[in-house]
C-alpha cells in the first residue's frame, strides 16, 4: 500500500497547529444573554500529517460549558476540506462539514436534518486565531460562539 503524499492542502492546515487560549462569547439562542467564557484549543497534526486534530474546551467561572473534538482533513477527490466534529452534547455527527480556505479563513458548512451550521477558523496572524460557530435559525445566522485566541505554545 502506498503512503499518501502530503500536499499543499495538508500543509495549509499546519497554520492551525499550536496551543491557543482566549475569550469567547457564547449565545445559546437569539434572545439569550451572552455568556463570557475562556476557550482553549490544542491543535496538532496526526496520522503522519494527513489530518489535524482539534481538542477544545470552553469554561466559565471554573465550570466546563462544553468540550469538542474535531478532525480536519483534505478530500482530494471532492477537492474540499472535511471536518468531523464531536462534542460533549454527545450527538455523533450525522453529516460531514465541508470547507474551503479563503485567504486566512477556513470555513466549513453543514446541512443536517434539523439545522444548518457554519464553523470558521481564521488565522489572523501567526499568534492569533479566531473561531466562530453559527447556526441558521429562521433564515438568519446566529453566532453561537465567537472566540479570539492567542498562541500560548
Amino acid at each position: 500500500m502506498n503512503k499518501p503524499k502530503l500536499t499543499s492542502h495538508h500543509r495549509e492546515l499546519e497554520r492551525l497547529v499550536g496551543q491557543w487560549e482566549g475569550p469567547e462569547i457564547v449565545r445559546e439562542s437569539p434572545d439569550a444573554a451572552p455568556v463570557h467564557a475562556t476557550g482553549r484549543f490544542d491543535i496538532r497534526t496526526t496520522m503522519q500529517g494527513t489530518f489535524v486534530l482539534l481538542d477544545w474546551i470552553e469554561q466559565s467561572k471554573d465550570e466546563t460549558l462544553m468540550e469538542g473534538l474535531g478532525v480536519i482533513g483534505w478530500d482530494a477527490k471532492a477537492e474540499e476540506y472535511t471536518l468531523h466534529w464531536f462534542d460533549s452534547f454527545g450527538t455523533p455527527p450525522r453529516s460531514v462539514n465541508t470547507g474551503v480556505w479563503d485567504g486566512k479563513k477556513l470555513t466549513f458548512l453543514v446541512k443536517a436534518e434539523t439545522y444548518e451550521g457554519r464553523t470558521t477558523l481564521i488565522t489572523t496572524s501567526d499568534t492569533e486565531l479566531a473561531f466562530t460557530v453559527e447556526m441558521k435559525i429562521e433564515g438568519s445566522w446566529l453566532t453561537v460562539i465567537d472566540g479570539h485566541y492567542q498562541r500560548i505554545q
